[in-house]
């Protein structure tokens, strides 16, 4: 729905450079749903532009965008450009499809992760919303291994290796659009990106205070270089938002553990079969493999 709006390359290099040497654009370049740099339909620079406006539709800033379209749909009908209306009206369509299955939760404009965790002895399911700019921007859940460790423990790990890891995968991606800018010959990095910092929202809203939570606040901080709310919501439509997280960590443990009853099954049954081809006299609890490749 998007490339409508905001037509920017998706292909890999690969099929760039086949349609830059052929000089003609590919299927979606044709049916407006890429720029075509490929064949110097847009500059680098335009190009650039396009992108950096899709980067801050899905950072949130959705009303910019909607508000350019209007004004550019109405100018298009006031000037009797009515094919062009048509099109951005279509465009705006996109977009207000695209916002309504983002549906604002927090009026305030809130940019929070919220974060639960459901466990039993064995295992925990760990569930995440991302919400920017009050809207429900992405959801993730994993189901990891369990030790002694008490819950406010696992939280305080989770946030340690999650954050971290986001950080340093924007650091990362900054170091290569570095490096391609460079090979590219442009001097400054003018389209400024997101800084590493902006993977840690302003507010984390958990369901347990961690454990050494001041300890981890500021861990966090020192990754975003700014201040991090750390907290668990008492009250309103954060604690309502906190109590869905928390259903979904419930739901995803319970059907984890209905998959792996099946997994169960199938294994042993698996291993029985293991047992009669190498006619053991009992079925193998270890199986230890040596990779020989080196």
């Amino acid at each position: 729905l998007l490339t409508r709006v905001f037509p920017m390359r998706t292909c890999s290099k690969g099929v760039y450079n086949r349609h830059e040497n052929l000089g003609r654009p590919c299927l979606l370049g044709y049916i407006d749903k890429c720029a075509a740099p490929c064949v110097g339909r847009v500059s680098v620079e335009e190009h650039r532009e396009i992108v950096d406006g899709f980067v801050s539709f899905m950072s949130g800033h959705t009303d910019q965008v909607v508000r350019q379209l209007t004004r550019q749909m109405e100018q298009a009908a006031e000037e009797l450009e009515f094919e062009r209306a048509a099109r951005l009206r279509d465009d705006l369509g996109a977009i207000n499809k695209v916002m309504e299955q983002q549906a604002v939760v927090l009026g305030d404009g809130t940019d929070a992760d919220f974060i639960a965790v459901d466990s039993d002895e064995l295992e925990a399911a760990v569930q995440i919303f991302h919400v920017r700019g009050g809207r429900i921007r992405g959801q993730r859940g994993w189901v990891v291994e369990r030790t002694e460790e008490p819950v406010e423990e696992l939280i305080r790990n989770f946030l340690i290796q999650f954050y971290s890891d986001a950080v340093e995968r924007a650091q990362a991606e900054e170091a290569d659009e570095k490096q391609r800018v460079t090979r590219r010959g442009v001097d400054n990095f003018s389209h400024n990106p997101p800084k590493p910092g902006a993977a840690v929202p302003r507010e984390i809203l958990v369901q347990h205070l961690p454990a050494e939570a001041g300890e981890v606040a500021e861990l966090l901080a020192g990754l975003k270089g700014a201040a991090v709310d750390l907290r668990v919501p008492q009250r309103g439509d954060k604690r309502a938002l906190m109590e869905t997280v928390e259903r979904n960590a419930k739901e995803s443990l319970r059907q984890h553990k209905i998959k792996r009853v099946g997994d169960l099954t199938a294994r042993s049954a698996a291993l029985q079969d293991i047992q009669e081809a190498l006619g053991l006299e009992e079925a193998p609890l270890r199986i230890e493999c040596t990779d020989i490749s080196h």
